[in-house]
């Protein structure tokens, strides 16, 4: 028996793609005799370090002292969340990950609702997120262009089977695709995560890796899947320049907040022929012409135009 069934874990049916659910129900009882302790442990999980912030809470490198080994654990305080949607959505952040079996995509281990917190316990997959890599080169100096198309490769092929599965990330950024040891990128963070065709009119992303479209909807709805691409695209272009490039591409400065008139801007700049290329062509010379033309397809202003995520993940560059 896991150490995860020791502590009464939620359980999540696994014997069909299609009936994989978290029991809300029992998830939303707390099982109260489960130790925790802030920052110092749940059952026979000790914590190590923060990894991060995830949409919904702080996540932790965990030892299970029992059976061994490390996971990795967010925890959200319950007396921090305002509303029963915001259970409901821890709820399905982990409906997502059970179904979702892809070497490119965190798993997910286990759900546990204790007195104080929730915890939802995933793979460890290191504590080296691409926002960090990215961070200890030169600020316009981006990845080697080998290593860059390998990551992307793997990145644009696990969205294309989260998009054939019917679900959007909805949040893709830097700091939510890890690499591991093995230099192995995985996407994680799916708290934003929506069906497709989910009639979403709100903002959503983090900017400046959102899509027009989903920056400033308007009430609008969008196509989820064409925005995620978009956001891929963004991904790709920090890849191979280097931190606040998107920032340096349109002339703003460096973590310029998000208004209507950075998406307005955003949107002539790339709606205006050679802008996008030339920019990339400043820094990446030669190695720009092959990749400016995926870029621009990801990138363009009619989603109706915009390429797919499987068509990019199979895009020779």
């Amino acid at each position: 028996m896991s150490n995860f069934a020791r502590m009464a874990q939620v359980e999540i049916d696994k014997s069909d793609v299609n009936a994989n659910s978290l029991n809300v129900d029992q998830f939303l009882q707390p099982q109260w005799w489960i130790p925790e302790v802030d920052g110092v442990c749940v059952g026979d999980h000790r914590f190590l370090q923060v990894l991060g912030e995830g949409t919904h809470g702080r996540v932790y490198k965990v030892a299970d002292q029992l059976c061994g080994g490390f996971n990795a654990v967010k925890v959200i305080r319950k007396n921090r969340l305002k509303s029963m949607d915001e259970v409901y959505g821890i709820a399905g952040e982990c409906n997502t990950l059970a179904w979702l079996k892809h070497p490119n995509i965190i798993q997910l281990r286990g759900a546990v609702h204790a007195n104080q917190n929730f915890y939802v316990f995933m793979e460890f997959a290191g504590n080296i997120s691409l926002h960090n890599v990215l961070q200890t080169r030169d600020e316009q100096i981006g990845l080697d262009l080998k290593i860059a198309r390998q990551l992307f490769n793997q990145i644009a092929d696990a969205v294309a089977y989260c998009h054939w599965h019917g679900l959007a990330h909805c949040d893709l950024k830097p700091q939510n695709i890890v690499i591991n040891e093995d230099g192995t990128p995985k996407i994680v963070d799916f708290g934003l995560a929506l069906k497709l065709g989910w009639p979403v009119g709100n903002p959503r992303g983090t900017w400046p890796f959102t899509a027009p479209e989903a920056a400033w909807p308007c009430g609008r709805p969008w196509d989820l899947a064409k925005a995620d691409v978009f956001s891929l695209a963004a991904v790709l272009i920090e890849m191979l320049c280097g931190t606040d490039k998107l920032f340096r591409m349109f002339g703003w400065m460096s973590q310029t907040p998000l208004n209507l008139c950075r998406v307005q801007e955003m949107v002539a700049y790339l709606a205006t022929p050679g802008f996008l290329t030339t920019s990339l062509s400043s820094e990446l010379g030669n190695g720009a012409l092959n990749i400016a033309p995926m870029i621009t397809g990801m990138m363009n202003v009619i989603p109706l135009k915009r390429w797919s995520a499987k068509v990019a993940a199979s895009f020779n560059w």
